[in-house]
């Protein structure tokens, strides 16, 4: 009996065949090596960058929320008391035990090395155009004295 499509088959067999044949002559993909350390040199260099942005972004952030609350009091009534200047120190940025993960320990240490916290109360952003900023607030004072009354260290 005639079958119409046997032609059609064996082209199709002829040409995977021939397909298989030029991929085993073609140059093999290689694959690239990184060795170890040159793998950790780059995730460190990438993590600085990383902290390098979200620190001009929390800047901007800053900035902007400075200007519209400065800018509209009876938008935002409040009575905190706003100098334009984040102050903190290494223990805020522990995270509470109900957040507590060894991934979320590890970006507070993070943040404590890269902001340079420690026990005192530093500077950290200093919102330009802003009260702190005219006062002649610096990135890293330590704050000692607010209100006239002297700030403890430590927990």
């Amino acid at each position: 009996m005639f079958n119409p499509h046997a032609g059609a088959r064996a082209r199709r067999f002829a040409t995977g065949l021939m397909l298989l044949a030029l991929a085993g002559c073609a140059p093999g993909a290689a694959i690239p090596t990184i060795d170890d350390e040159d793998a950790r040199r780059e995730a460190e260099i990438q993590e600085e960058i990383a902290r390098d942005l979200y620190h001009k972004r929390r800047l901007r952030v800053l900035a902007t929320h400075w200007s519209l609350v400065a800018s509209n009091p009876e938008l935002c009534p409040s009575n905190d008391y706003r100098i334009g200047a984040l102050i903190t120190d290494a223990e805020s940025f522990e995270p509470p035990w109900y957040e507590w993960t060894a991934p979320r320990a590890r970006q507070a240490r993070e943040a404590v090395e890269y902001y340079g916290a420690d026990d005192q109360h530093r500077v950290l952003e200093v919102i330009p155009e802003s009260p702190a900023d005219r006062a002649g607030l610096r990135v890293g004072d330590v704050v000692v004295r607010a209100g006239g009354l002297r700030i403890l260290e430590g927990p």
